[in-house]
């Protein structure tokens, strides 16, 4: 393969930036334009050790760097790789690249060095996805579940279930192929509670997917309501911006209004939507239309109500509209009437409630608490053991059917038959950590990397 190079940091100014190169002529592409200044020849250190010197290019000094040393296999790709820490100009730093370009080496693609790092066995491909995750993780609870799939917490969990199929035809091998002799006829009742076993693991893993994504993601949250209710007031609060214009005309949010944030460890993308009646005037009849398009695929609508007022028809048909298990009522202006008539909402079959002030605050804190419920992140107690990605939850969804269809079938068709059904569900979860995976697969995954990782 050819020697790539990239820069591996942000682009930006910054202290330090690094240029990193891996292949077979990493170390004599680097020796070109790198001069130590105590005269060491890269060839002639050791792997990972660094030298202080200049990087030269027709005859010009860039930069005084310091280059490390990784000699294969030892290293992150399994090639040799040099890394030039340069100061942090994004021109001193494009030059060397630009340098090392022009002595032999090729502009890395996007994710190319990672890629190198599974193609050479250094690492499984759900841990290469979890470098990805790793890199795009901003907060804690995503950083721990990438950390733990980097660690391969994830990967050992696939092969004992592997183990296990591989376990159950063995033992059919061994059926069929001595069934002339006192090999004893494996017990069918048997075999469903060991297959079932083992779908119920993947089942579980498959569920986490849920929570894998909101993590991912965030949890898509529509603020709806009636005009002057405090949704905007609310928006500002938590997102603790300016994000939506508040006053009291109502109608003053026409469209939908976006932001990011972390609610109780729990990343939530918050949507403040225009408010929701009867009107004549055609801008707020299309803001009210997207704001229900909005809600029907949010994960969840946060529905506001006035406690200075009771409900209106209007906002029981509203919320009569919406699927009531991802609804959660909110009472604001508490402050103004802290006893509101709560036998209404019950009537609805509405369960989840909460009394807000989104002025002063009060009330935030449930508000959290009813969120991390809805998300129940609780069910899921092994945070070692969560799918994040699409692909890893493709995968057990296509091994899970195909073990249904065995299990359904262990009686009805010939025993070398049900063997390979079942082996087909083992090769499918092969593909988790990317043994026998096309090429294009293996691409797509890489495709989403940074250049330069």
């Amino acid at each position: 393969m050819s020697t790539i190079a990239a820069i591996s940091t942000p682009y930006g100014i910054g202290g330090i930036s690094v240029v990193r190169v891996s292949g077979e002529n990493a170390i004599k592409i680097t020796q070109k334009i790198f001069r130590a200044h105590d005269g060491t020849l890269l060839e002639n250190m050791n792997g990972y050790t660094c030298k202080l010197g200049n990087i030269i290019f027709e005859n010009n000094t860039l930069d005084e760097v310091i280059v490390t040393v990784f000699k294969a296999p030892r290293s992150y790709t399994g090639e040799d790789i040099t890394q030039i820490s340069c100061h942090g100009s994004m021109f001193i730093t494009k030059s060397i690249l630009r340098a090392l370009l022009s002595s032999g080496a090729v502009m890395a693609g996007p994710g190319e060095f990672t890629k190198r790092a599974f193609l050479n066995k250094k690492i499984s491909l759900d841990k290469a996805e979890s470098v990805m995750g790793l890199i795009s993780s901003n907060y804690e609870k995503a950083r721990k579940i990438n950390y733990s799939a980097y660690c391969g917490f994830l990967g050992q969990k696939i092969n004992k279930i592997k183990n296990k199929f591989f376990d159950i035809l063995s033992d059919l091998n061994a059926e069929i192929d001595y069934s002339d002799e006192d090999v004893p006829e494996l017990d069918n009742n048997q075999l469903i509670l060991r297959l079932e076993n083992i779908n119920s693991e993947l089942n579980n893993l498959i569920k986490s997917y849920s929570i894998g994504c909101v993590i991912k993601n965030g949890l898509k949250v529509a603020i709806l309501g009636a005009p002057n209710v405090g949704k905007s007031t609310l928006m500002n609060f938590l997102s603790k911006k300016e994000k939506s214009i508040v006053t009291d005309i109502a109608g003053t949010t026409r469209d939908a209004i976006e932001e990011s944030i972390i609610l109780n460890n729990i990343p939530i993308v918050l949507i403040d939507t225009a408010g929701i009646r009867e009107t004549n005037d055609k801008i707020e009849q299309i803001g009210t239309q997207k704001s229900k398009e909005i809600a029907e695929i949010s994960d969840l609508i946060l529905f506001m109500l006035d406690a200075s007022r009771e409900i209106t028809d209007e906002e029981i048909k509203i919320i009569n509209s919406f699927d009531k298990n991802k609804i959660l009522i909110i009472i604001n202006k508490s402050d103004i009437n802290s006893n509101y008539n709560l036998e209404k909402l019950k009537k609805l079959n509405i369960k989840n409630f909460v009394l807000i002030s989104a002025k002063n605050g009060t009330g935030i804190d449930n508000l959290s608490k009813k969120i991390e419920e809805f998300i129940d992140f609780g069910a899921f107690q092994n945070e070692n053991l969560i799918i994040m990605s699409e692909r890893q939850y493709n995968v057990l969804l296509r091994a899970q059917k195909n073990l249904e269809n065995a299990i359904d079938k262990i009686k009805s068709v010939p025993r070398d038959i049900f063997a390979d059904i079942l082996k087909e569900s083992a090769e499918i979860l092969c593909e988790f950590s990317g043994e026998n995976l096309e090429t294009k697969i293996v691409d797509s995954v890489f495709e989403k990397f940074c250049v330069g990782k």
